[in-house]
């Protein structure tokens, strides 16, 4: 095993340890009545994390939670070792949530079982990816921090703040900065694919014609 394979096992190993932790700390809580009794669910629109895309985990207050920790997302450790993650093997690697037929992007083809589109191919998840991030520009939502509050919100246990500053750290703006969303759409859909699945297996001159798919 090569050092970062072992480094990504420690990692994943370490994980996996406090998870176990947090969970039983649910369950001890659950068994007495406390606050984590009761799980959290997903919006019921089954759009986003909580709107419309993006990671969310299934863990309540008052527990911290792997992200108000500050370590890494499973995706991301599995990414690390060199697994893809589910958004890559789910050819959506802006992590969608699953949308009625009526409403879906072209290509979704189903659900992976925990609510995220599955899409037929990596062209039309990236489309969907970009598709969505228009429909919030054309929405008013024109800054990195007024973005990436509606796709991972620190409701739904994301590290909402760490997901803002890593992207805006990626295309060097000002998280509360306006940005041309439709200018700088294959740049956003990179860093984002980024923070979703620890990795970005794409050509990036392919996701600068998917983004932009009609």
């Amino acid at each position: 095993m090569s050092h970062a394979r072992q480094i990504g096992f420690l990692a994943l190993c370490g994980a996996l340890a406090v998870g176990a932790f947090l969970y039983s700390r649910r369950a001890l809580a659950a068994a007495s009545g406390g606050p984590e009794a009761s799980g959290g669910n997903p919006d019921s629109s089954g759009v986003g994390a909580a709107s419309d895309g993006g990671s969310g985990s299934g863990i309540t207050a008052d527990w911290p939670s792997i992200a108000d920790l500050g370590l890494p997302t499973l995706d991301q450790v599995i990414g690390f070792m060199g697994i893809a993650p589910k958004g890559i093997r789910n050819h959506n690697p802006g992590n969608l949530r699953t949308l009625p037929p009526s409403r879906a992007w072209d290509g979704q083809v189903g659900d992976d079982g925990n609510g995220y589109a599955v899409y037929s191919s990596d062209a039309y998840g990236v489309r969907a990816l970009g598709h969505q991030l228009m429909a919030y520009s054309n929405r008013g939502l024109n800054t990195v921090r007024e973005i990436i509050t509606s796709w991972a919100p620190a409701a739904d246990h994301n590290n909402t703040d760490a997901y803002i500053a890593n992207v805006s750290t990626r295309l060097g703006v000002n998280p509360d900065d306006p940005i041309d969303v439709a200018g700088i759409l294959p740049e956003l859909a990179l860093a984002i694919i980024w923070q979703e699945n620890g990795q970005q297996p794409y050509n990036p001159d392919d996701i600068a014609n998917w983004v932009y798919l009609p």
